[in-house]
């Protein structure tokens, strides 16, 4: 069945670095960096809500064994036609929403699931979190771990030391669609399927 990101998945890239430039920079720069200190060498990662791998690709790249799930098929094709180009192999991708994982993955095989940037905010409503934490709980090892800053935000009243004081923030106009054409994220969909 079709995903909304299927329709743009061969510019999500190129709107991605428009809209957050240096910010998911960092992000991506700093998960790496903390996924280094908690998962073993080598170890087994759920990348939930993967997209096109901004994760998945550099973590395969450090010899983790990476899962990458997403409910764009279109996107993890897209992650896929990157790997190959990158000659980076092993690399499994599940067509899946994250509610849907506790009937998608097999119990205990993971290490370490990721969820970062927006994707606990596809998960609309309480029921649909606990039934992807009961997913993620399932699929992951005994004693291991969920990164996922997204859930763990900062207190009331407080911000993020990293965070601009208010009126110290950029905002950033997002790129609009109609300035994003398809092709230019370097996709080429006869390629690479």
């Amino acid at each position: 069945m079709p995903n909304a990101h299927d329709s743009w998945a061969d510019v999500y890239d190129e709107v991605n670095r428009r809209s957050f430039g240096g910010f998911l920079d960092a992000l991506t720069s700093r998960t790496i960096h903390a996924v280094g200190s908690i998962a073993p060498a080598g170890g087994r990662i759920l990348d939930i809500g993967a997209g096109t791998g901004r994760l998945a690709l550099p973590l395969a790249q450090r010899g983790y064994r990476l899962t990458a799930v997403d409910a764009s098929s279109e996107m993890l094709a897209i992650l896929r036609c990157k790997a190959a180009r990158l000659g980076i192999g092993g690399l499994r991708t599940v067509t899946a929403s994250a509610v849907h994982l506790l009937t998608t993955l097999p119990r205990g095989e993971f290490d370490l699931a990721l969820l970062v940037f927006s994707v606990v905010s596809y998960l609309v409503s309480e029921q649909e979190l606990r039934r992807a934490a009961v997913g993620i709980g399932n699929a992951l090892a005994d004693d291991r771990y969920i990164f996922s800053p997204a859930l763990t935000p900062p207190c009331r009243g407080t911000r993020r030391p990293e965070e601009p004081t208010p009126s110290r923030r950029r905002h950033r106009r997002t790129a609009a669609p109609e300035r994003v054409r398809p092709g230019r994220s370097g996709y080429d969909p006869r390629r690479c399927r």
